[in-house]
């Protein structure tokens, strides 16, 4: 469902399309064959830490575009050297017809509007990752992806009413910190790829080990030399990757700010593809209303007393609801011990409560609702009046699939129709 979302939201994004268009058209130029050699070639020589360029990929998994956005920042110094040094050389030979494609390519790689526009979408990509990637885990209960989805949604509206540019660094996709980009691309008129130590550490080694064994190559066609011989050469520390910086003209605050517009833009499209894709049923919405937060009936005018009939009477409310909207063999089961649930439902909560007051400072997934009801079960699974609930609750908790899992049944959909058997969606 998610990648429904974004594969719709950016279908008819114009900006988004041109961006990809450009960014791809460069890194397929240098993804294979010759042209990757001479990538690498000219990587190595100037010590520069790069990753593999990327091919355009149809189904648009957004953790695919984070990575071909990563790379294509990343590699920009490289892809800037490369086309000028060509630019060169078809001026020495007179060829001004391809002199004037590799300008314009050029031109389009400093683009100031097109780069700040990538790291702008890189931005709202890390806060769709992280939600997607939340989707996937299995472990996870559906009113999980649920408040997911619906903190997404609301930081997205935040930025779709005032675009804000992000002061830390994004985590998933490793570009740095955004405000400094836009601030050395505005104000100093430059860009420079954040490179981690990681991705510096692993490009040292990458690099020894290339020369080593061109060294080795060259070496054999000569004579044969020993070991010593051959790593004479001083490898390469972290210390010794170079962080190239390129120039960036033309980068004025009218550029700026009109680049904000189009990211709230984007904002808004995938909040409007949430409300037309993302539409939870009846049960769920209900399961959500009931555990999808600790109800808080805590105040300072109230007793212990009063507290308990309080969740007494949201307990059997809800209890009720979520029965009437379940179907099958199971709902008489659970109609019949309407009782026991009710009162195990009572205690789920009054253990999640002192849970949470036990464990404030933890992390927020030491104090999800799948830690807090694991702790539970380990505590009370044995109690024979708890056992209704118990199973009542995970009837409700499994009524959700995972990504990995949707994958699969429509990939064995598709095997099917294509051998002739009729297992379409509908009939399945």
């Amino acid at each position: 469902m998610l990648q429904l979302v974004y594969a719709d939201a950016m279908k008819h994004d114009s900006m988004m399309n041109k961006f990809n268009q450009r960014m791809f058209d460069i890194m397929s130029t240098y993804n294979s064959g010759k042209s990757d050699v001479i990538f690498r070639e000219k990587a190595d020589d100037l010590q520069e830490a790069t990753l593999t360029n990327k091919s355009r990929q149809s189904t648009c998994w957004v953790r695919a575009d984070i990575r071909a956005l990563r790379a294509y920042l990343l590699n920009l110094p490289v892809f800037y050297i490369l086309l000028g040094e060509e630019i060169t050389q078809h001026a020495e030979n007179q060829n001004l017809t391809q002199q004037k494609e590799v300008q314009t390519m050029l031109n389009r790689l400093v683009d100031p509007e097109y780069l700040l526009y990538g790291i702008g979408f890189c931005q709202i990509l890390e806060l769709y990752a992280k939600t997607s990637l939340n989707a996937q885990k299995f472990i996870n209960f559906p009113v999980s992806l649920l408040n997911s989805c619906q903190e997404l949604v609301h930081k997205l509206e935040n930025l779709a009413s005032s675009w804000e540019w992000n002061e830390s660094k994004l985590i998933l996709s490793g570009i740095g910190v955004p405000k400094d980009y836009v601030r050395d691309i505005t104000e100093i008129g430059k860009y420079t790829p954040y490179i981690s130590y990681g991705s510096k550490r692993s490009a040292a080694i990458q690099i020894n080990l290339d020369r080593s064994s061109a060294k080795e190559q060259e070496q054999n066609l000569i004579h044969e030399v020993n070991d010593d011989e051959l790593y004479c050469q001083s490898k390469l520390t972290v210390a010794d990757i170079v962080v190239e910086t390129i120039p960036i003209l033309n980068a004025s605050p009218e550029i700026l700010k009109g680049i904000e517009l189009k990211l709230e833009n984007v904002c808004k499209n995938i909040i409007e593809s949430f409300k037309l894709w993302f539409k939870a049923n009846p049960l769920m919405t209900e399961v959500q209303e009931t555990y999808g937060s600790l109800p808080n009936f805590s105040t300072s005018e109230k007793t212990d007393e009063q507290e308990l009939q309080d969740l007494y009477e949201a307990s059997t409310q809800h209890i009720h609801n979520l029965v009437a909207l379940i179907h099958g063999p199971k709902k008489e089961i659970f109609e019949d011990s309407l009782d026991e649930i009710i009162e195990g439902n009572v205690k789920f909560y009054t253990f999640w409560k002192e849970y949470l007051d036990k464990n404030k400072s933890k992390i927020s997934a030491d104090i999800s609702l799948e830690k807090v009801y694991e702790t539970f079960h380990k505590r009370m699974s044995n109690n024979s009046e708890i056992k209704p609930f118990l199973d009542f609750f995970e009837n409700l908790m499994v009524r959700s699939y995972s990504e990995a899992m949707a994958e699969t049944v429509g990939s064995v959909m598709g095997i099917s129709v294509a051998r002739g058997r009729n297992i379409h969606p509908y009939n399945f």
